[in-house]
């Protein structure tokens, strides 16, 4: 019941108002004493704000907080049309919440939106980074101290308290062998392994943080075309004409020695179960990981502050920088400009993910070998080149119902409910 005296609300079935203390059944006007209008009494000024002139926009209804016809833009109007003003059954409510509910979010200048995407990229590239350098450092030094041979050396020259410069570099030189022979391609696998699951993990911690789905913070969403079905294929054949076209290059004999040691360690594993950690490491992992963090993660965040063309060659050249050697440099480079194309047309990580994987798995495929004659180079290459270019082709050209991500990077609540418009007294 709401009392006509005060025009507070109160509970139903009391006889008097608890406020004022005004009989609920007394329909009679109220009076005001002369004294109480002179000397400004509580009931003088409850009246003076019901019978308000229309002139006070403050006072009168309609009028103050929340206007009724208050233009759009203005802080003063209510989105959800509840009267207010003086002469409203409730009177005035409470203010509306501040952001992100009712007011408009910053304008942010293109300056800040290039700085922003530049720091964002950085730092997924440094937290990728960290976590490889983390669990690399402390499965290395797990193997080496697990190692009997390297501590037979440390314990042989620790008995010589008169270390010569000699002695010390041959001890070096001893211990850093001995550490490489320890450093099998199953720990190498088993790094590989366990820094892309960290990696996973610190991304989803991010997205939590930011609250946001971790779909929508990496760009992992399902398919919506038969046409990933061409995307393994894709990656093979490019496997075989990259390998090509870095065949064809003069590169010099330490740059080659360099890339050649840097993936001596892959497919000499012994036994099935090195044989499928090698495997999973390679062909599904790594690849993951990467396209997390340099598609999902990475190419994104450039791509909103920066034109389009300036983010796939910065995104294209970290992505290949974070394979070491230059030759790996060179061959990441050229795919990951093949990997953008695909995430930008279907919408997904798990496009170039594909990609990637028939890349990385293709070197398991014995197709060419040292000893391979010109005929079966040949042929290869040219089946490579006729399954990439039809295959996507009919990507470039196809609608593969790419799923509109754009309310995808709103991170903001939705509006709660507001409470139904009471009735008019």
């Amino acid at each position: 019941m709401i009392c006509k005296r005060c025009f507070r609300m109160s509970d139903d079935g009391f006889e008097y108002c608890p406020y004022c203390g005004k009989s609920f059944s007394d329909d009679s006007e109220i009076e005001v004493k002369p004294e109480e209008e002179e000397t400004g009494g509580k009931d003088a000024e409850n009246v003076k704000e019901k019978d308000a002139p229309e002139s006070d926009p403050d006072r009168a209804e309609g009028g103050g907080y929340g206007r009724k016809g208050a233009p759009e833009g203005d802080p003063l109007r209510r989105p959800d049309s509840v009267p207010q003003g003086w002469g409203a059954p409730y009177g005035y409510t409470m203010p509306p919440p501040p952001y992100p509910y009712y007011t408009q979010p910053r304008r942010v200048t293109p300056a800040q939106k290039f700085f922003s995407a530049v720091g964002h990229a950085i730092l997924y590239f440094l937290l990728f980074m960290f976590c490889q350098a983390i669990v690399s450092v402390i499965f290395m030094y797990s193997a080496i101290f697990s190692s009997e041979e390297v501590m037979g050396i440390i314990s042989e020259y620790a008995s010589n308290p008169y270390l010569t410069r000699q002695d010390y570099d041959e001890m070096t030189e001893r211990i850093t062998e001995a550490a490489m022979d320890a450093m099998d391609g199953n720990l190498l696998n088993s790094v590989s392994i366990v820094s892309a699951a960290l990696t996973t993990l610190a991304v989803f911690l991010v997205a939590v943080a930011k609250h946001r789905p971790f779909s929508a913070h990496v760009g992992l969403y399902p398919f919506h075309s038969w046409l990933a079905l061409l995307l393994i294929p894709i990656g093979i054949s490019a496997q075989f004409l990259i390998s090509m076209v870095i065949n064809l290059i003069p590169w010099p004999d330490a740059v080659v020695n360099d890339f050649n040691g840097l993936y001596s360690y892959m497919g000499k594993s012994d036994g099935i179960f090195a044989f499928v950690l090698e495997i999973l490491a390679v062909a599904v992992f790594a690849p993951f990981v990467e396209e997390l963090i340099f598609r999902g993660c990475i190419y994104t965040r450039l791509r909103r502050g920066m034109p389009a063309a300036a983010a796939v060659i910065i995104a294209a050249f970290a992505f290949g920088m974070a394979h070491g050697a230059l030759i790996a440099v060179f061959y990441a480079s050229l795919l990951a400009l093949l990997l953008i194309f695909m995430y930008e047309k279907f919408g997904t990580i798990l496009a170039p993910f594909l990609v990637h994987l028939g890349f990385n798995a293709a070197n398991y495929i014995p197709l060419l070998r040292e000893d391979s004659s010109t005929v079966e180079i040949v042929v290869t290459l040219v089946v490579s080149a006729v399954v990439f270019s039809v295959c996507l082709a009919v990507i470039a050209v196809s609608d593969v119902g790419k799923r509109d991500h754009n309310e995808d990077t709103v991170t903001l609540p939705p509006i709660p409910p507001m409470p139904p418009t009471p009735p008019e007294m």
